[in-house]
């Protein structure tokens, strides 16, 4: 079953590279993001493309999608003014190369595996990606809560609840906040505002259904991936079944039938 959290590129939006959200657009055409399921994942998981879990009412499955399309990338960044010039076959604006860094915590494999993989995809249309892996803590510190990164490759796990102020508010855009990449926008704060004032769930599900097309036409990150979740449990363990939440909810129905116990306690 799927995962409750996602994996993303975020973009630093302080820098000039980023601004542009055909640039954005552009960096999540350029990148095969069912090619880091396959490889990286083994195919467990799926491709993301909202902050909503698929699986649950919350997710707008109707939202703009970029499928793999590097000739549209390059296209798209060439209208933003980016141009290989000299032949060198790095792209430039102004006489700046498109060049940045992805920084990624230590002690995480398929990050790190997720971050090669988009080194080479953006390769290929004319940007340079460097790669820091940095411990964790380092990593928040003096990285992420002082906004000191181009763009990051991190996950986020989420709630049942959709209410993803925190994240996307620009009340939440400074230092030491979550919405470290600098993201704001007036109509998604207007509809991440008035779905945490109600709790009916239609109105809910009309204003985050809007947030979410707001969130992927302005592309403030390059959502990655959902993945899998992949406890183990004996199989004498009999009335478990998996569902949105995961397998723990129902707990206290799982049992392992006389015949499969290994030992039985005397009376």
């Amino acid at each position: 079953y799927l995962h409750f959290g996602y994996t993303y590129l975020g973009y630093n939006l302080a820098s000039d590279k980023f601004r542009d959200k055909r640039v954005r657009h552009a960096l999540t055409m350029a990148i095969d993001r069912q090619k880091i399921v396959k490889c990286v994942l083994l195919g467990l998981g799926q491709v993301a493309h909202t902050p909503y879990k698929p699986d649950t009412i919350w997710h707008n499955p109707r939202v703009k999608k970029f499928p793999h399309d590097p000739a549209q990338a390059k296209r798209l960044l060439e209208e933003a003014g980016w141009k290989d010039v000299n032949g060198d076959g790095i792209l430039e604006k102004d006489g700046e190369p498109f060049e940045f860094t992805i920084v990624t915590n230590q002690g995480n494999e398929m990050r790190r595996n997720a971050a090669i993989i988009i080194q080479n995809e953006l390769k290929k249309i004319g940007i340079a990606v460097n790669i820091r892996v940095i411990e964790w803590a380092s990593l928040l510190k003096h990285f992420i809560h002082k906004r000191d990164f181009d763009a990051c490759l991190l996950g986020w796990r989420i709630g049942v609840d959709p209410n993803q102020m925190d994240s996307w508010h620009s009340s939440k855009n400074c230092d030491n906040c979550v919405n470290f990449i600098g993201y704001a926008n007036p109509e998604a704060d207007r509809m991440l505002e008035l779905g945490a004032s109600t709790f009916d769930v239609k109105e809910r599900k009309k204003y985050y259904d809007r947030f979410q097309e707001i969130l992927a036409e302005d592309q403030p990150y390059t959502f990655l991936w959902v993945q899998e979740d992949l406890p183990i449990v004996s199989s004498r363990f009999l009335g478990i079944k998996p569902a949105v939440m995961g397998i723990d909810y129902n707990f206290h129905q799982w049992h392992v039938p006389i015949s499969l116990q290994k030992s039985q306690i005397q009376p």
